[in-house]
C-alpha cells in the first residue's frame, strides 16, 4: 500500500490527537495512581509545568515555547531517524512493503528511539544544593502516557512514510496544546488539577 496522499494525512492526524486526547489522560492518572499516587508529586511536577500554566493571554508565548520549540527538536531528534532509516533500507533494497528485515529494523529504531524520548520526561532538574550538586526528582508516572503518544506519532511516520518529520510535528503540537487549553479549561470550571 502507498503512503497516503495529504488529504489522508491530515485525516490520519485528526485521529491521532482523537486517541491521543481520549487515551493519554486516562492513561496518565493510572500510572500516576499504581506508580506515585502521591499528591505533592503532582504539586511539585506542576512547577515544572509552569509554561503549560501562563495565562490565555501569554499563550503567544506558550506557543512558541512549550508546543512548537519542543515539537519541532524532538521530532526531528527522534522520529526523523525513522525516516532516514525507511530510506536507507529502501536504497539498499529492502522496503517496508517487501522486507521482514526492514520493518523489524525500522520498528526496533522506533521503539528504541521512543523510550529514549519518553525516558528523557521522567527526570527533572528540581534544583541545585548549596554545594552546588544537582537535585533531580524523578516522576516515573510520566513514563507510559509520554510513551503511549510516542507511539501513535511513531505510526504516523510508518504510515505517512514523509520525507520529513511534518505529520508527528503537527500532532505533536496539537498534543501539547491540547494539554495547554485543557488545563485552562479544567480551571475556567474550577477543576484544580495542581
Amino acid at each position: 500500500m502507498d503512503p497516503p496522499n495529504n488529504q489522508q494525512a491530515w485525516k490520519l492526524i485528526l485521529w491521532v490527537w482523537l486517541v491521543n486526547m481520549v487515551t493519554t489522560p486516562v492513561i496518565f492518572y493510572l500510572s500516576f495512581r499504581l506508580l506515585s499516587g502521591k499528591p505533592q508529586d503532582l504539586q511539585t511536577y506542576s512547577s515544572f509545568l509552569w509554561g503549560f500554566l501562563v495565562p490565555w493571554n501569554q499563550f503567544g508565548f506558550f506557543f512558541t515555547n512549550f508546543a512548537i520549540d519542543p515539537a519541532l527538536y524532538e521530532e526531528f531528534l527522534f522520529r526523523f531517524p525513522i525516516i532516514i532509516a525507511i530510506s536507507v533500507l529502501s536504497w539498499l533494497g529492502y522496503s517496508l512493503k517487501n522486507s521482514n528485515l526492514s520493518r523489524i529494523l525500522t520498528v526496533g529504531i522506533a521503539i528504541g528511539l521512543n523510550v529514549w524520548w519518553a525516558s528523557g520526561h521522567i527526570p527533572i532538574l528540581a534544583g541545585f544544593e548549596q554545594n552546588g550538586t544537582h537535585i533531580v526528582k524523578y516522576y516515573y508516572f510520566l513514563f507510559p502516557p509520554v510513551f503511549f503518544s510516542g507511539l501513535t506519532w511513531i505510526w504516523l511516520t510508518l504510515k505517512i512514510q514523509p520525507a520529513w518529520p511534518w505529520p508527528s510535528i503537527v500532532a505533536h503540537i496539537l498534543a501539547n496544546t491540547s494539554i495547554y487549553v485543557a488545563l485552562k479549561v479544567a480551571e475556567l470550571i474550577g477543576v484544580k488539577i495542581f
